[in-house]
């Protein structure tokens, strides 16, 4: 399972790369089923300007619309940083069984943190997902995620 979770979270991370061309948020994610990839979704924020467009929830969607069906409780999410309070809800309606995180939020660079997250709000106490049905498994990857912010932290300077 190791290998095929750094293959398929290394295309997660290629669609944030996709954000980053455009500078926005380094953040993709994938939904696999049976090995097959089944939804990949890049942080939407920007480009629809709408707060609900984060790749967790545009994965859901594509997945659930492809399967036609509303629960995904034969899936695997993929995602380069840890998901926030709405994705998580999502991530639990859709009944999905396993996450693998590329990058939890305590190693984002502080200041790329403060410009993505300052007064959200949007956290749960970590310590919380244990009581979740779902396992989750961190740090996949987690250098070329922590890469996507360092490329981030860039595009901000420049613009």
């Amino acid at each position: 399972m190791v290998n095929k979770d750094l293959f398929f979270m290394k295309l997660a991370i290629n669609k944030a790369k996709d954000n980053l061309k455009i500078g926005s948020k380094p953040f993709g994610a994938l939904i696999v089923r049976e090995g097959v990839v089944v939804g990949s979704y890049s942080n939407g924020s920007d480009r629809h300007k709408d707060p609900t467009a984060h790749a967790e929830i545009g994965v859901i969607r594509q997945a659930s619309k492809l399967l036609k069906k509303k629960y995904l409780q034969d899936c695997i999410l993929y995602t380069t940083c840890e998901p926030c309070l709405m994705c998580l809800g999502a991530i639990l309606w859709a009944k999905i069984p396993r996450i693998v995180v590329g990058l939890m939020r305590e190693n984002i660079p502080n200041e790329i943190y403060d410009i993505i997250y300052k007064d959200s709000g949007a956290w749960i106490n970590r310590d919380s997902l244990i009581n979740y049905p779902f396992s989750v498994k961190t740090g996949c990857a987690e250098k070329e995620c922590l890469n996507l912010f360092e490329e981030y932290k860039k595009i901000l300077r420049v613009n």
